[in-house]
């Protein structure tokens, strides 16, 4: 005995105007009787139409697809119009008892009449479908793409069955769209839209996310970083997905994608944060630092040092970060802008002149101006191949230059050149070294440094661009000696005097308010202990 099912056997009926609803049929046979039965061949229909007693309609009955279902060894084949036929694998096929075959029929649009349909089997069984009406169901809610930057879209679309009207909530308010339908949407902010489909039974809501990205600073920087006191400032940023922007100090409302912002000028260190929101969304922080740089005062000189009375001298410096430039000198001054770097004068007399670079740490340096006859340099080297003689370079500027040496402070003087160099024959115990240029005078006194015992005096250089006599000018004591035990200098600087030991070394010094300036390189040899020195005195 066969009995014959099929499932489901109630289904939702398609609405006028909206995709059919689709459904699929599983007809089961199956033996509950004690014998095996012979099959060979089964046959079972859906009537085409419209009416309420039809599953399908004739335009729709085409698309049904029947086949076998698991595991059942038959083939399954549909004409088109309705009628379904199925033969087995093998020509003596028996249908044990409780077996059961079963077969799919695919693609079953149901039309729009309410009521019983039957599916028909060659042996004259009938079995019922009810036709019920469908609640709405929304087949498809998306949106391409799911996240955006501010100020993009993203398209919406949607595809439901069984709905007699649908409605879409926007962050403008509910307003209703077609059953199907695609929607461009650029939302200012992370938003859920919600698809709600109406029609019998219950509505079947759909909700999908725009996701607008977070807000994001590519980039705030200060043009340029360093700056002197009082500069100005470029700012510069690029922002993503804000809504609004400010800088501080100040809270100045800027653009929320991108810009530049002059600050007209910076007076002290700054720290400035530019700032971006949207909505409730935690604020995006960025800052950039300015700093105002101290002053450096890295080199006044005058060029040259030395001139006659009314003679053009210039005063060139070298400075960075500085805001402007103050030059005094005893009975004037003054001011000079920040580009500045050189000032012309003509002293009639001897004449110290300060610079002050103005900024944040102001710098002060200060140079002189000799007028008259000056010696500028005086340098003593020795002749490695004779320990008996010492070589003599000399530098003077603006008047005649004698030279004298011998073993007294008042050697026989010859008329020199304003620069040369000489050769001098030591002499015992000591050797003087006189040179004058004009009213002043430089004296050196050599003790006993002929006899040269393993200390060789390797330099010894005076230098000083405005003169040795100059009260206050600068100058620099360089010197080398080789194979001595200890070595010291002693020179004046300024009011006082400066001690420095070592084999070779430099110092700058200053020469004091009431010359002369004087200095004495010593050596003490061991293990004899015999000291040799050279003295010097300028007036």
């Amino acid at each position: 005995m066969l009995r014959y099912t099929v499932e489901p056997d109630e289904v939702p009926y398609s609405r006028p105007g909206t995709n059919p609803t689709v459904v699929a049929l599983r007809l089961r046979i199956t033996n509950t009787g004690a014998d095996a039965v012979a099959l060979d061949h089964l046959e079972f229909a859906l009537d085409p139409g419209d009416g309420g007693d039809r599953l399908t309609s004739e335009q729709e009955v085409g698309g049904i697809v029947a086949a076998a279902a698991g595991t059942t060894q038959w083939y399954a084949r549909a004409d088109g119009a309705g009628t379904f036929s199925a033969v087995p694998w093998r020509r003596d096929f028996r249908l044990e008892p409780g077996g059961s075959i079963t077969f799919d029929l695919a693609g079953v649009a149901v039309n729009t009449e309410p009521g019983t349909a039957h599916l028909n089997l060659g042996d004259g069984t009938a079995l019922a479908i009810r036709k019920v009406a469908a609640p709405p169901r929304i087949v498809e809610f998306t949106g391409v793409p799911a996240e955006i930057e501010v100020g993009q879209e993203s398209v919406l679309e949607w595809e439901t069955v069984n709905a007699g009207a649908c409605t879409l909530t926007t962050p403008d308010g509910t307003e209703r769209v077609g059953l199907d339908g695609t929607l461009p949407v650029s939302p200012a902010d992370t938003y859920t839209y919600t698809l709600v489909a109406e029609g019998d039974g219950r509505p079947a809501t759909r909700q999908f996310t725009v996701t607008v990205a977070d807000i994001a600073i590519a980039e705030f920087t200060a043009t340029p970083r360093r700056v002197a006191g009082g500069d100005p400032v470029t700012l510069s940023w690029r922002i993503h997905n804000a809504a609004s922007a400010t800088i501080d100090p100040g809270r100045i409302p800027v653009d929320e994608k991108s810009g530049t912002l002059l600050v007209p000028r910076v007076d002290a260190d700054t720290t400035f944060q530019l700032t971006a929101r949207r909505g409730r969304h935690a604020p995006a922080v960025a800052s950039t630092s300015v700093t105002v740089m101290p002053v450096e005062l890295r080199r006044l000189a005058a060029e040259p040092a030395v001139v006659r009375a009314g003679e053009e001298s210039t005063l060139r410096w070298d400075a960075a970060w500085a805001t402007g430039y103050r030059l005094a000198w005893l009975g004037g001054a003054v001011d000079l802008p920040r580009g500045a770097t050189e000032y012309p004068v003509r002293p009639a007399a001897t004449t110290a002149y300060t610079l002050t670079a103005r900024g944040r740490d102001e710098r002060t340096d200060d140079t002189m101006v000799t007028v008259g006859p000056a010696i500028t340099r005086l340098t003593l080297t020795t002749d490695p191949a004779r320990p008996g003689r010492l070589g003599l370079h000399w530098q003077a500027r603006v008047g005649p230059v004698r030279l004298g040496t011998g073993p007294t402070d008042q050697p026989r003087m010859v008329d020199v050149a304003d620069g040369g160099d000489t050769w001098i024959t030591l002499e015992p115990k000591s050797t003087f070294i006189r040179v004058e240029s004009g009213a002043r005078s430089t004296i050196m006194r050599l003790v006993d440094v002929e006899q040269n015992n393993g200390w060789r005096l390797g330099l010894l250089d005076l230098a000083a661009a405005a003169g040795f006599a100059g009260p206050g000018s600068k100058a620099r004591v360089d010197w080398a000696t080789h194979g001595t035990a200890t070595t010291q200098l002693r020179v004046s600087d300024g009011p006082g005097e400066k001690v420095v030991k070592g084999y070779t070394g430099g110092v700058d010094v200053r020469v004091g308010p009431h010359p002369p300036w004087s200095g004495q390189l010593v050596v003490e040899h061991r293990p004899d202990g015999a000291t040799y020195a050279v003295t010097w005195q300028s007036a």
